[in-house]
């Protein structure tokens, strides 16, 4: 049997972002791919001759662990991302609104959006916090009543809008203040979701556990969310970024995402790649590996994780190759780390919450037009339709066409397995119900279904996530459905590749931060503990003054109640 010092099942972000960081500090890495391209969820490849990708990417500028890497392999985002800083938003009923998602690059877009012109307040009042009146229709004690019942352990002011909206993080007041009277919400549907925002960071911050128990309807319900801003705001995030409706998802996926991307949202911004995923992103990251002695194969799937219930020390190819190693990184999607996991650690009780755990399908269709679809490349959402989200791509990822674009489909479910013909006039018909027509300059189409690569997006899956390091020995797990906060996203996959890395180097930074010291330097055994210790007291002081902030906004509720 052939031995290597670390094998890594799976070349997508997590798992080359692994095999990068290992074979940067020396060790001797194998990288094994089943499928005959890099990538996994970001990689790209011709399907019957049609160049296609594994779905819809974006990349965000509140990232930093996936720039960082892209920056050590010699890649500048600059070069592989075209910044389009805008989305759209389409309604059934013929209404739409253009938002800006760069508070930096596009100040006016993303401050003021499509407030400007609307009555009757204007939108230097409503930026400035004077628009009072749109909160006029929430009693303070209707805002707070569920909390003080128990549905969470803190108290949230839910008073006036300037004091709210100068409170909340940047990335819910770039969200909502552009989204004011263009046809899609009405002045009191914004005022409907305070409470819900605000609430939710709190509960995020003080229980994300118990805030699992509930989907972003049920929560929108509670707080007297609006059928409106449910359905054109709310259901437009969740469908748009993960193609489940809001009764399906989780509100602390909603709220933890937001929560990670807060300290960055002044560097926030929405790029598309110039060119498919594994030649402009995967493959740099890739070859930088194998340039500091990495071999990564392709075409190789693994069957099975070799070793006893307590140790694994190998793996076995689907073409029976037994490979020994040291460690052993599991680096594939969640579908498939299930049924390896499941094969030889399901009586173990470690094994069990990620076992039981359920798994989100995606179905994605690409069409190559005659012609562009629409006027500019850019994310549409298309909140009503089964269009969870739709864009143009003949100007930035695929040049070589006309025309290019591709929707995601929601519910996957509805999609998933059924006639690529079928899937295909229920695509055009969606597009045609959010205004996009497409049908007489269709050329050819690709259906790419994939039905276990997401970790289950509905309530009770938060808590399912393993960490990375595992009681077995040997076995470290890497993957977006690791315990981080950037769920089912390239960053999170990126962060969980290079947490596994430092749990086979016994590293205690293991947050998946991108590095702040020099990653070959070694940390003396006596610190250890103080760099924990130093972690612990940052997260303390910001939960104290988080507690003290709502003890401050609970007075004030008490006092204009009183």
């Amino acid at each position: 049997m052939r031995g290597v010092e670390v094998v890594v099942v799976g070349a997508g972000l997590a798992g080359l972002s692994c095999a990068h960081e290992l074979a940067t500090r020396g060790h001797q890495v194998e990288v094994l791919e089943a499928r005959d391209v890099v990538g996994g969820r970001c990689s790209s490849w011709s399907m019957d001759g049609m160049p296609v990708e594994s779905g819809y990417h974006r990349m965000l500028g509140a990232y930093s662990a996936l720039p960082d890497l892209l920056d050590r392999v010699g890649v500048d985002v600059d070069d592989i991302v075209c910044w389009e800083d805008e989305v759209e938003i389409r309604s059934t009923d013929g209404t739409s609104a253009v938002l800006g998602a760069s508070p930096v690059h596009k100040p006016v877009r993303t401050t003021m959006g499509p407030v400007a012109g609307t009555a009757p307040v204007s939108a230097p009042d409503w930026v400035s916090g004077t628009g009072h009146a749109l909160l006029d229709a929430s009693p303070v004690r209707a805002l707070t009543s569920p909390l003080r019942v128990g549905l969470f352990p803190v108290d949230v002011l839910a008073d006036a809008a300037d004091d709210l909206v100068r409170a909340w993080p940047a990335p819910l007041r770039q969200l909502v203040l552009p989204l004011v009277e263009r046809g899609l919400v009405s002045q009191a549907d914004l005022a409907s979701l305070v409470p819900f925002f605000t609430a939710g960071l709190a509960a995020f911050e003080a229980d994300p556990e118990r805030l699992d128990r509930w989907s972003v309807e049920r929560m929108a319900d509670r707080f007297g969310v609006s059928d409106r801003a449910l359905d054109n705001i709310l259901a437009a995030i969740t469908a748009g970024l993960f193609f489940v409706p809001p009764h399906r998802y989780s509100a602390v996926n909603l709220f933890g995402i937001a929560h990670a991307a807060a300290p960055r949202m002044h560097e926030q911004r929405l790029g598309a790649f110039l060119g498919g995923m594994t030649e402009v992103m995967c493959q740099p990251i890739a070859d930088a590996a194998t340039a500091n002695g990495a071999r990564i194969r392709t075409g190789v799937g693994v069957s099975e994780l070799l070793g006893d219930p307590g140790r694994v020390d190998g793996v076995r190819t689907v073409d029976g190759e037994q490979i020994a190693a040291d460690h052993v990184v599991l680096a594939t999607a969640v579908g498939s780390a299930q049924r390896l996991l499941g094969a030889r650690f399901g009586d173990q009780r470690w094994a069990r919450p990620l076992l039981g755990a359920t798994i989100t399908p995606s179905v994605n269709i690409q069409f190559e037009l005659s012609r562009p679809s629409a006027p500019v490349d850019r994310t549409t959402f298309g909140p009503g339709s089964c269009v969870g989200n739709y864009a143009e791509q003949s100007r930035t990822t695929f040049r070589h066409v006309p025309g290019r674009c591709q929707v995601t489909l929601t519910p996957p479910e509805r999609f998933l397995g059924r006639d690529e013909q079928w899937v295909a006039r229920r695509a055009v018909a969606g597009l045609r119900d959010i205004g996009i027509d497409i049908a007489d300059t269709v050329t050819r189409y690709r259906v790419l279904s994939q039905p276990d690569d997401f970790l289950g997006l509905e309530p009770g899956n938060w808590v399912r996530r393993p960490d990375n390091r595992t009681p077995v020995r040997g076995l470290v797990l890497a993957g977006d459905y690791t315990d981080q906060k950037w769920l089912s996203l390239m960053e999170g996959a990126v962060r969980s590749g290079r947490k596994a890395a430092a749990v086979v180097c016994d590293d205690p930074d293991v947050d998946g931060e991108p590095p702040s010291r020099d990653r070959g330097a070694t940390i003396p055994d006596g610190h250890r503990q103080a760099a924990r210790r130093g972690r612990r007291t940052n997260r303390e002081e910001e939960l104290a003054d988080l507690r003290r902030m709502i003890s401050d906004l609970d007075a004030r509720i008490d006092d204009l109640a009183g």
